[in-house]
């Protein structure tokens, strides 16, 4: 009898750990965030640079297509809602050095967004990858500016993704 008990212990445990799982998961407001809302097309507008450096507004306008391309829209500046972006800070520090010489760099990116839609305005302000972008020194030019330009396009790449993420969070509040 006292076996019984103990496997009926365990199925109660796991039962009440399944639940408490499922409390938690909710309560902390997660949840799955649907297809993209802007499935039906939009409009790339004007991305301006407002830092000092060259061709970052180049890199965003390409983000943005190969992302929106990757999560199926379908018209891209062919009407729908209108996008544009102010690249608003760009630096690079070292992060690590050796002998008095950089050997890692980090990119810092900021992106304000603004999205018209059905005569409203979304403001998203400040984004920036979700994680440190680096890069290795080199010590060939020429290879330490290649490997810089592949790191701000990842970076590109991680503020488009932050900006969609937080773009459907802000239209789904729509009515």
């Amino acid at each position: 009898m006292s076996s019984k008990l103990f496997i009926r212990d365990k199925t109660t445990a796991a039962l009440l750990l399944c639940c408490l799982s499922i409390l938690c998961l909710y309560g902390c407001g997660y949840h799955l965030i649907g297809p993209s809302p802007l499935k039906n097309g939009l409009t790339i507008g004007d991305i301006k640079n407002s830092t000092r450096e060259p061709l970052l507004e180049e890199r965003l306008g390409a983000a943005l297509i190969d992302e929106l391309s990757k999560e199926g829209v379908k018209d891209i500046n062919n009407g729908g809602p209108l996008i544009t972006a102010d690249i608003k800070a760009f630096s690079m520090s070292a992060v690590s050095e050796a002998n008095e010489l950089a050997g890692e760099y980090a990119i810092t990116l900021k992106v304000d967004f603004r999205v018209k839609k059905d005569n409203r305005v979304i403001k998203i302000d400040s984004v920036e990858p979700p994680f440190l972008i680096t890069f290795q020194a080199s010590d060939v030019i020429q290879q330490t500016a290649s490997l810089k330009d592949e790191a701000v396009r990842k970076a590109m790449r991680e503020i488009v993704r932050e900006f969609l993420m937080r773009l459907r969070l802000e239209l789904q509040k729509l009515p």
